[in-house]
């Protein structure tokens, strides 16, 4: 088995399978002898547990065929030799027991699986299979269409008891066709769609959806997929839903039925990189054009038209405090209606207090005009000695603005604790505020 799971604890997690009976199941014996003794600065190795908490080397399960752990590994090029082994009968089909919520899964078969082949034992229906390739796919757009040897999969048990996934080795010319046309036939019934695309350094979400189909439902349907667990330094972005009373409260997909005037979909954003937060919204040619999309940011609060800005930036919080937004899509009634609060223009010239203050990593600066205004707005130390420019000498329009310092100088290094100074001017208004940065 050839590692490619080197690199940074943002990117470089994978989940790995061995697909035969090993003859000495234990990880040590698979994992130490090419990838060295135990050390983090080196390599880790992770299960998920039925409680949903991670379990690190030397406290893991044996590796047995269908169970999959995570494996990240820093120098590029490793290769596993997993050891002496037999190959599971194909003659016979493969059982994998699901305990409620996450499980991550491997294929059993030294060869390729397509999922027609794959069931769950309670409903008779193929799951869906999520994998990681430095960030979870899409299961609108880049479904997983089979399982590989040697690779790990994500799977959700959405029962309050045990269920089991059947494996049928058996391979016909037609299943990969059967999946093809499922998706296809899904795409097809899909009126729109927005995919919301978050990123913290090199950590990425890409599999957020948010769509229309006119066969969904209101709330919880099977269209409605949760969003799957995180590892090492992440970001993760969520449409959050306990009112559906369901075992998972995240969702990355979010379908509801064609509405009569507009749509609001409420997500989270979260990561536990210290520093600032970039979204962007792909897809949104394919909302009708009569159809407005806009942004909110109530906390700050602030609405941004989206069809003339399509990303948009906040500052990381705690995991444990997410930041909270809305997407409003719909009749340009139905949208000015919700983003009146904040579509106030201000009457002066305004500079808030950073917030959060102090902060690590990363602070948000509001600002209001009362007209369209050219704007800078600098960071210096104590010493007077300019630190980074945000904004330099931008057009921006009437209203209340937000800019984002992730604590970084010009050259983009982490800069020390202490008091930093912000300088802003727009036309004729110049004003200083000081702010406090704690590590």
């Amino acid at each position: 088995m050839r590692n490619d799971t080197s690199g940074s604890e943002q990117t470089a997690y994978r989940l790995i399978s061995a697909p035969l009976e090993l003859k000495n199941k234990s990880p040590k014996t698979v994992l130490e002898d090419d990838l060295g003794s135990y050390k983090h600065s080196e390599w880790r190795f992770y299960e998920l547990r039925a409680n949903q908490n991670y379990f690190e080397y030397p406290n893991t399960s044996n590796m047995e065929p269908g169970r999959a752990f995570w494996l990240i590994v820093k120098e590029p090029g490793k290769r596993i030799n997993t050891g002496a082994g037999i190959t599971i009968r194909t003659d016979t089909v493969f059982s994998i027991f699901l305990h409620p919520k996450w499980n991550f899964i491997g294929n059993p078969f030294n060869f390729a699986i397509p999922v027609q082949n794959i069931r769950l034992k309670n409903t008779g229906k193929s799951p869906t299979l999520r994998v990681y390739k430095g960030s979870w796919n899409d299961p609108v757009n880049d479904p997983v269409g089979e399982m590989q040897p040697f690779d790990g999969y994500a799977v959700k048990n959405a029962l309050t008891f045990q269920d089991t996934l059947l494996i049928n080795p058996e391979i016909t010319d037609t299943t990969s066709a059967l999946h093809k046309a499922a998706h296809d036939l899904n795409a097809k019934t899909m009126l729109w769609s927005i995919r919301i695309l978050g990123q913290c350094q090199e950590a990425r979400d890409v599999d957020n959806i948010a769509a229309i189909v006119s066969s969904a439902s209101d709330s919880w349907d099977e269209m409605d997929q949760p969003e799957p667990p995180v590892i090492g330094e992440y970001v993760s972005v969520y449409f959050r839903h306990p009112e559906w009373e369901k075992l998972a409260t995240k969702y990355c997909t979010d379908i509801r039925p064609k509405p009569t005037d507009g749509e609001i979909w409420e997500f989270e954003v979260k990561s536990n990189i210290s520093d600032k937060i970039n979204l962007y919204f792909a897809g949104l040619e394919s909302v009708p054009e009569e159809d407005e999309i806009w942004l909110i940011d109530e906390v700050v609060p602030i609405a941004q038209n989206l069809r003339q800005n399509k990303s948009y930036v906040v500052a990381a919080s705690s995991p444990e405090h997410p930041k909270r937004l809305k997407l409003v899509v719909g009749k340009r009634d139905f949208v000015e209606e919700k983003i009146a609060d904040t579509q106030v223009i201000p009457t002066t010239y305004e500079l808030n207090q950073n917030f959060p203050n102090p902060f690590n990593p990363a602070t948000t600066i509001r600002y209001g005009l009362p007209q369209a205004e050219r704007v800078t707005l600098k960071i210096y130390n104590l010493l007077g000695a300019e630190v980074v420019t945000l904004l330099d000498n931008e057009l921006q329009t009437a209203g209340y603005h937000v800019a984002i310092w992730d604590g970084r100088n010009k050259l983009g290094e982490v800069v020390g604790s202490g008091i930093y100074v912000y300088r802003f001017r727009a036309g004729s208004f110049t004003s200083i505020k000081k702010m406090a940065l704690i590590k």
